[in-house]
């Protein structure tokens, strides 16, 4: 596969009780929310590992948390800083500065448990091939991962984030810009109650995930 060229970024934050997995907060308490944010970062950077790809860890709000250096020198990932107002700034950024460097990049979340190296593979041969953007559909209506081959300065600005039409306004928005885009299979992402009764009932944990479903 073509991968050469093509940058793997994954967005994360700072494993803080109490500022990460917040929708999971009041059914599994600050620590148990915590250590699953841990556990499925780790799990993605583990199948990040398989792909061949080149990965950098972009981290909000900042790159110094002993957890966040120690996972990174586990898995010889680089750490950056997050820059932006917004969460559409800072994908924005972030895209922008691999861009510069590099025929491609691709964006993806840590909370993802069935994303494979496989998907993130394809994801680079299409971009450093035949596709300007690359999009990972969300179960949820939104998506888990973009990738671009060509800049697009502005595309997240104003995005409604959190609804169930941010897909679907994505597809629009490439569309308009003349984007020729590829999709890899849907998947479900880790951000509910629910989501978390899935993921004991499909993958082995070592936390204890009993909660209020």
């Amino acid at each position: 596969m073509k991968t050469d060229g093509c940058v793997l970024i994954i967005f994360t934050k700072a494993p803080v009780p109490g500022r990460v997995n917040t929708r999971l907060i009041p059914a599994l308490g600050e620590d148990v929310a915590k250590e699953l944010y841990l556990e499925l970062l780790r799990k993605t950077l583990a199948t990040a590992a398989t792909s061949g790809i080149n990965v950098r860890l972009y981290c909000t709000p900042d790159i110094n948390h002993p957890q966040l250096v120690e996972l990174a020198k586990e898995f010889g990932v680089s750490l950056h800083p997050q820059r932006g107002r917004n969460l559409g700034e800072r994908m924005d950024n972030a895209l922008h500065e691999i861009l510069r460097d590099h025929k491609a990049a691709v964006l993806a979340g840590c909370d993802i448990p069935e994303l494979s190296g496989e998907d993130l593979a394809t994801a680079c041969t299409r971009l450093c091939s035949d596709n300007d953007a690359v999009l990972g559909p969300a179960e949820d209506g939104g998506f888990y991962l973009i990738g671009l081959s060509r800049e697009c300065r502005g595309l997240f600005d104003n995005m409604k984030w959190g609804q169930g039409d941010v897909l679907a306004e994505m597809r629009q928005r490439l569309q308009r810009l003349g984007m020729n885009v590829y999709e890899l299979p849907e998947h479900w992402d880790v951000d509910r109650p629910r989501d978390v009764a899935r993921y004991r009932r499909r993958f082995e944990t070592r936390i204890n995930l009993a909660g209020k479903y």
